[in-house]
């Protein structure tokens, strides 16, 4: 029985500081030297962006950047271990508390497995609840990184009806250091609220 990873955790971390709730891990991860490799195509524009738009602002944390509209408003997403590194959520602002539309970036330092290993564990995860459709766990090229694997699916959170479109990036940046990039809004408006382009602002910087 695996424990979910810090990683699989950064969609809760991402949930609270969107809707400005507390969070803390549930657990370490284990190690899993056999896991199974993306078997899923990317999508082929899920590349970094060139050009990001011009009324994005950027912010930083620990190994990264990425831009946000500047209309949007940000907050650190506490570290997710004692003694860990904070990092960034940002959300879209005048929305329904309990339906954010936002992105954040967890900071995994000292990872207990890699990148690969943890979007295993958060797709099978995933899968168990019954709650999820079209989960899809792929490779991805992103510069900067040793490795990158991105898992997306639609689920409806529990106490609501509507489904929820959820995108996150393991970027394996050294063996030391994941950065998990995390985007998520209601299916209906993924899309026309640029989540996809927000995470594609994502930077690696050493």
């Amino acid at each position: 029985m695996k424990s979910l990873p810090l990683a699989a955790t950064a969609v809760l971390l991402v949930t609270c500081a969107l809707t400005a709730c507390s969070s803390s891990s549930s657990g370490s991860t284990p190690n899993t030297a056999n896991s199974l490799l993306p078997s899923d195509t990317a999508p082929a524009t899920y590349t970094p962006l060139a050009t990001p738009p011009l009324n994005y602002r950027t912010l930083t944390g620990k190994g990264f950047e990425l831009r946000v509209p500047a209309t949007w408003t940000d907050n650190e997403v506490p570290p997710s271990a004692k003694g860990g590194t904070p990092g960034i959520a940002a959300r879209e602002q005048g929305r329904d508390p309990s339906l954010p539309v936002g992105v954040a970036v967890v900071v995994d330092t000292e990872p207990a497995s890699d990148a690969v290993a943890q979007s295993e564990v958060l797709a099978t995860a995933k899968l168990s609840t019954g709650q999820v459709t079209d989960l899809k766990r792929s490779t991805v090229q992103w510069p900067g990184t040793q490795n990158a694997v991105l898992v997306t699916w639609t689920e409806t959170p529990q106490g609501t009806s509507t489904p929820y479109r959820i995108e996150q990036l393991f970027a394996q940046v050294s063996p030391e250091l994941i950065l998990n990039v995390v985007g998520k809004a209601p299916a209906t408006e993924f899309g026309t609220v640029g989540i996809e382009r927000i995470m594609r602002t994502f930077v690696v910087k050493s």
